[in-house]
This record gives C-alpha cells, sequence and structure tokens, in this order.
C-alpha cells in the first residue's frame, strides 16, 4: 500500500510534492502489445460513481476487455486532488482486469500540474507501470498557437519547464493535453496517444472507457443487427415531452434499418430495446407505438 487515503486536503497536498520525487520520468517501453484507458464518471440522479478500464490490442487497436467497478467518492472535490477522490475506485477496477497493461492512458493530467502529481502520475506509482495523462482541458501551463490539423502539436510550458504538449487529435475539434504520468516521457507519449486516436477526439481505450463510466452503453455494443451509422447515436438522449416526435422518428428509421438487415428482428425485441433505451415507463411504450403505428401509415413498415 502506497498510503492511506483518509488524508486532509493539507496532508494530501504535502504527500503529492513528496510523491512527485518518486516519479519516473523517461520512453515508453519499445514492445507495447496492451494498452488500457481508464476513466471515472459520476451520476448526480444516482448519486454513485464508476471506474471504468478498456484495454486494446497494439498496434492493432483491437477490443480487448472492459472492466467497470460502481461505488461511492469518499473524499471530497478538491482542484488539484482528483487522484484522491478518484484512484480508490480505479483500482478496485484495475483488480478485475484479466491481463495486465503494458501502458495506461487515463483521462486526466499527468506531470502537468501544479504538484507534477496528476492522477496519471498518482496511478502509475500505485500501478508500477508506465501511465499518460491525456485531459480534454488544462490545467496548468502555456502553449504557442495551435494549428487546426490532425497531429500537430505544441510544448505545454509551466515554470520554464515542458511538462506536456497540446495535441489536435482531429482536424477542426478542440485539442487534447498530453502529460507523461509515471515511467514514460513528454515524445513517446505524444506519439502513444497519437497512434491511438482513430476518428474521434479521444484515444480509443480511454473513449470507450468514457463511454463505459458515464453508462452510454448502446454507444459502445449497438445491436447486432445494426451496421455502424450515425442513427443509434443520437439514442442516447432521454426520452420527454419535447422529443418524443424525434424519439418515434429515431424508432421508424431504426425499425426499417434492422428489419433490412436482420428479418428475424421480432417485435418483442424491438420493443424491449425501446424501452432499455430510454428507459420509460409501459404507459410511453404504448404511446410510442401508436406513434409507430401513425409513421407506419406514412409508408413505413408494419408494426403489430
Amino acid at each position: 500500500m502506497l498510503h492511506s487515503w483518509n488524508l486532509s486536503p493539507q496532508e494530501a497536498i504535502a504527500l503529492q510534492k513528496r510523491l512527485a520525487s518518486s516519479v519516473v520520468l523517461k520512453p515508453l517501453p519499445e514492445e507495447i502489445t496492451l494498452v488500457a484507458g481508464a476513466d471515472v464518471g459520476y451520476s448526480r440522479r444516482h448519486d454513485r460513481a464508476v471506474a471504468a478500464v478498456a484495454t486494446y490490442t497494439y498496434p492493432g487497436l483491437a477490443f480487448r476487455e472492459l472492466v467497470r467497478f460502481q461505488g461511492k467518492f469518499s473524499y471530497p472535490y478538491v482542484p488539484g486532488l482528483l487522484s484522491f477522490r478518484e484512484i480508490p475506485l480505479l483500482l478496485q477496477a484495475f483488480e478485475r482486469l484479466r491481463e495486465e497493461p503494458d501502458v495506461v492512458l487515463c483521462d486526466g493530467q499527468g506531470t502537468a500540474h501544479p504538484r507534477r502529481l496528476g492522477l496519471a502520475s498518482h496511478l502509475g506509482l500505485w500501478l508500477n507501470l508506465p501511465t499518460v495523462g491525456c485531459a480534454k482541458t488544462r490545467l496548468v501551463g502555456t502553449h504557442g498557437r495551435m494549428g487546426p490539423i490532425k497531429g500537430q502539436y505544441r510544448s505545454l510550458l509551466h515554470r520554464g519547464e515542458r511538462v506536456g504538449v497540446v495535441l489536435r487529435s482531429r482536424t477542426d475539434v478542440k485539442p487534447l493535453y498530453v502529460s507523461p504520468g509515471h515511467l514514460a516521457e513528454v515524445e513517446s507519449s505524444r506519439r502513444l496517444v497519437m497512434r491511438c486516436c482513430l476518428k474521434y477526439r479521444l484515444p480509443e481505450p480511454i473513449r470507450r472507457a468514457h463511454l463505459a463510466a458515464s453508462g452510454r452503453r448502446y454507444e459502445i455494443d449497438p445491436p447486432s443487427c445494426l451496421a455502424p451509422s450515425s442513427t443509434y447515436r443520437q439514442w442516447k438522449r432521454p426520452l420527454n415531452s419535447h422529443s418524443f416526435k424525434r424519439a418515434s422518428q429515431l424508432v421508424f428509421r431504426f425499425t426499417r434499418r434492422a428489419l433490412k438487415l436482420n428479418p428475424a428482428f421480432s417485435n418483442a425485441a424491438r420493443h424491449s430495446f425501446i424501452g432499455y433505451m430510454f428507459s420509460v415507463t409501459p404507459a410511453a411504450i404504448s404511446r410510442l407505438r401508436v406513434e409507430l403505428v401513425r409513421l407506419n401509415h406514412s409508408g413505413g413498415v408494419i408494426i403489430s
């Protein structure tokens, strides 16, 4: 055990300053076969947090494993002390992995931190694994003007030290703030993150962990009868009185596509899918069926 989590904010800050000297900055391993992405999501509605870890092969980026751990935060939110809030849950998730990754990409800061011990660095010390911070927002530092093209980057400087890079992972999309965590350094971290970014802003392992932690399961595992399309991405939105008409239109498009790709997709399965995705009551599902009948009369498929 590296240390106790039962610390006051003042004690946690003092501990960060001590642990920062234990962080090792060196190139990532040359032989990397398994990369993990880690993230933590929080539901205000249920007052629960979910830590998720997804692993991918490297460099092929084939999905390998996804684990989740659900619990409650035991530490309050304090700027600069995010690791004390999220790492206890992440450690529980990592214990469930069947294979140990070679490198861990974290949705958070590494050395780009006021005390050089962001979430990625702190987690790396606990796991004794190479870690890389890949944050969506800047915590510290300054940088030059960014170009709009994917792959362009600028050094992130803080107190005269290069603590990371600002990386454009997708053309004309907000950049990522990449910094080494532990057993990593800036350039090898940047290259790894860039190679893990496919068609989205986030590296694929972090993206999958983020979706799992935030509860957006349908974006992770769409129904097998659906080919990848823009239609199902819109189903993550909750059903309410204002979006009901739009929801029924999406159901119509989904049903037509599902039956075309898989004629065995039954009515019962379709209605169960509707209920699961929108988390609605039986009365709302009945109302949705009425809307589906109306759409069918306008030239759609037949739904009993």
